[in-house]
């Protein structure tokens, strides 16, 4: 941003009738050594948010484990692909794509129909205990969710985990 700021202050500081160029050498900087600090400033932002969103998790990783139970939460699809969806959980702030596996850990996924042209996901699975349910996963279906935790890999991962789905 200082750089830009800097560059915009010399773009508009420019004397009539001098070249780009021109205000290019009189301000001390060339080209290249603008994008090459520019390319290192973006790589250091990417790796900062990086850093940050990884410490979120981190943190609440540890919560959940000092809870002791998962966490129940309300969530909606954001989007859907042929063996994955992704969920927004807006209470927790968490976006995650998850596999079908993932989400229903323990059943068994019987099928699967993917319409890209409708943007849906049908799927027809059987819990460890229970009849086999087919849901329609596609953006904006409610969610009712289960974040959890596995604490024993390093580093540590939430898992999302799919308790039912629309008004089911």
């Amino acid at each position: 941003d200082v750089l830009v700021h800097r560059l915009l202050f010399a773009a508009l500081q420019q004397p009539p009738g001098q070249s780009i160029e021109e205000n290019i050498k009189a301000s001390g900087y060339d080209v290249d050594s603008i994008a090459e600090a520019c390319g290192r400033c973006n790589e250091k932002k990417r790796s900062a948010k990086e850093a940050s969103m990884r410490s979120d998790e981190v943190f609440l990783c540890v919560y959940i484990k000092e809870l002791g139970k998962d966490i129940d939460a309300d969530g909606v699809v954001k989007d859907v692909g042929p063996k994955s969806f992704t969920v927004l959980l807006p209470w927790l702030g968490l976006d995650k794509r998850i596999l079908l596996a993932e989400a229903f850990p323990g059943a068994k996924i019987t099928s699967t129909e993917f319409d890209e042209k409708g943007g849906a996901l049908t799927v027809s699975y059987r819990p460890e205990s229970g009849k086999l349910r087919t849901v329609v996963l596609k953006p904006f279906v409610p969610l009712k969710c289960a974040v959890g935790v596995k604490m024993n890999q390093t580093p540590c991962a939430y898992t999302i985990r799919v308790r039912s789905v629309g008004n089911e």
